[in-house]
């Protein structure tokens, strides 16, 4: 009977024993997802802290940006001006007195006082000639369009040199027959000035 009491104790302290250990375990199981969640709130904190770190910091820059944007307002306006006075110089050289003219098949936008090279013309160097061909024309802030020219209007130019345009190249290649041909030309231009547009 001493005997299977004392196995009866035996047995009992290893439930309780075993008991024991697994309660052990389970505490600790707890205690390590209390650390995990713990670590993901104390995580949490500190992104939160982060983010309020960054909004003050947004916050300044926003009153830096707010003061650089009034300045730079600023400055807008008055690049602004600028580019308004210059476009107000443009379109006045624009309105003043200019023409579109025909010759051939071309034609060409002519602005008083200009200086260009158009295809060449036969008039010899130091003499004038006239474009009567004009399909529009304002002279004094005043357009008239031709249908298809003005009647009466013509511009008026100083042909100051006869030249020629630079130098254009091609070649032609034929295989296994020895056949190669170089050619070339330069296109004719005539230099002149505008010196009158009446329309």
């Amino acid at each position: 009977m001493a005997k299977t009491t004392k196995n009866k104790e035996d047995k009992a302290l290893e439930k309780k024993d075993s008991k024991s250990v697994q309660e052990g375990l389970k505490t600790s199981k707890k205690t390590d997802s209390n650390t995990k969640v713990a670590k993901k709130t104390t995580s949490v904190k500190v992104s939160s802290k982060k983010v309020k770190k960054t909004e003050n910091k947004v916050s300044k820059k926003g009153t830096q940006s707010k003061t650089s944007a009034s300045s730079s307002a600023s400055t807008k306006v008055v690049k602004s001006k600028t580019t308004k006075a210059s476009a107000e110089l443009k379109e006045q050289k624009l309105s003043d007195t200019y023409a579109i003219v025909k010759k051939g098949n071309s034609q060409f936008f002519l602005e008083q006082g200009a200086l260009l090279e158009i295809p060449r013309i036969n008039v010899p160097e130091g003499k004038e000639y006239k474009f009567e061909e004009v399909l529009l024309a304002s002279v004094k802030n005043e357009l008239k369009v031709g249908t298809p020219v003005i009647n009466g209007a013509y511009v008026k130019v100083f042909v100051i040199k006869q030249l020629k345009g630079e130098k254009q190249r091609g070649f032609k290649y034929k295989a296994k027959s020895r056949y190669r041909k170089t050619w070339g030309y330069r296109t004719p231009k005539t230099r002149i000035r505008v010196i009158e547009i009446k329309a």
